[in-house]
C-alpha cells in the first residue's frame, strides 16, 4: 500500500513545534501552495465560520497535501457527512468547535476512527482517504487511517470544562480553548484574561500534559510565541490568509500617507 502518511503527526511526535496559519474565506489554491512553500507545517480550513462548502474544502485539502502542508479542518459541527466525507476524501486531521457533553466526543471518535477504536464506515478505494489506492488489505488500511489520524476539540464553553475528565478520552489527539466563546459561555463576553477564562486554560493544560494530549494555542503576535510554548502549546496557529493581505496594504496605506506628508 502507498496511502498517505499525516506528516502534521509525525512532526508533532517527533517533538516538534508546529505552525500553522488560517484560511476561511478565498478558494485560491495558490494560496496554500505558498503558505507551504514559506514553510508552515499545517493550514487551517474553516468550515464553522467561513463560506467554504464541502465540495471545495475538498478540493483545497487535495492541493494542501500536493503542496507537502497538512490541512487541518474545522468542521461546523458534528455530523456524520462532515465526519466521514471529508476522512473518506483526503482530510486526516480534523477539529470540532462547541462541545460540551462527553458523547459527543466519543461519537466523534465512533464516527472518525475505523475498528477496533471505532466504527467509521469503510472507504478505501481509489478515493482521497485511500490517497487513490486500492486497498484489499482491510485490516491493514484501517490500522494506517487510524494511526495517521488526529482529532481535536475545540474546548469553548462552560460545560467543556465541567466535564473536562470525561472530555479528553484516547482518541483526541489535540485540544484548542477557545477562549472568545469560553469567555462568552460564562457571561464575561470580551473578557479574555477573566480569571474564570485562565483557570480554564490552566485546567485544560495541566490535564492534557497528563494523557499526552497536544494542545493548540493562538498567538496574536510573534512576541506570543514564546509564552504559548512555554506554557506547553505545541501547535501554533498564528493569524489567516485574509489577515496577513489586510495588515500589509494597512502598512503599505500609512506609509503613502507619511510620504505625501
Amino acid at each position: 500500500m502507498n496511502l498517505r502518511e499525516n506528516k502534521l503527526k509525525k512532526l508533532l511526535q517527533s517533538g516538534a513545534v508546529a505552525l500553522g496559519t488560517g484560511f476561511a474565506s478565498t478558494r485560491d489554491p495558490d494560496t496554500i501552495y505558498n503558505i507551504a512553500a514559506a514553510g508552515a507545517d499545517f493550514v487551517f480550513i474553516d468550515l464553522e465560520h467561513g463560506p467554504l462548502n464541502l465540495e471545495t474544502a475538498v478540493d483545497l485539502l487535495l492541493h494542501a497535501h500536493a503542496a507537502g502542508i497538512t490541512p487541518m479542518i474545522r468542521i461546523p459541527d458534528l455530523q456524520y457527512a462532515y465526519v466521514t466525507r471529508l476522512l473518506d476524501n483526503g482530510a486526516n486531521c480534523l477539529l470540532l468547535p462547541h462541545v460540551r457533553e462527553p458523547a459527543e466526543i466519543h461519537r466523534l471518535i465512533e464516527l472518525a476512527r475505523y475498528h477496533p477504536e471505532g466504527r467509521r464506515g469503510w472507504a478505501m478505494g481509489q478515493n482521497g482517504g485511500a490517497n487513490f489506492q486500492n486497498v484489499s488489505d482491510m485490516a491493514a488500511g484501517a490500522a494506517w487511517a487510524n494511526e495517521h489520524l488526529m482529532l481535536g476539540v475545540n474546548i469553548e464553553t462552560k460545560e467543556a470544562v465541567e466535564n473536562l475528565d470525561r472530555m479528553l478520552p484516547a482518541g483526541i489527539d489535540f485540544v484548542i480553548v477557545g477562549f472568545a466563546d469560553l469567555a462568552q459561555s460564562y457571561g464575561f463576553i470580551g473578557q479574555f484574561n477573566h480569571p474564570a477564562v485562565q483557570e480554564a486554560k490552566a485546567k485544560v493544560r495541566k490535564l492534557c500534559g497528563e494523557r499526552g494530549i497536544y494542545i493548540m494555542d493562538v498567538p496574536f503576535t510573534l512576541d506570543a510565541f514564546k509564552p504559548a510554548i512555554d506554557a506547553g502549546a505545541r501547535l501554533l496557529l498564528f493569524g489567516s490568509t485574509l489577515g496577513f493581505i489586510r495588515s500589509a496594504v494597512e502598512q503599505a496605506v500609512n506609509r503613502l500617507r507619511d510620504v505625501k506628508k
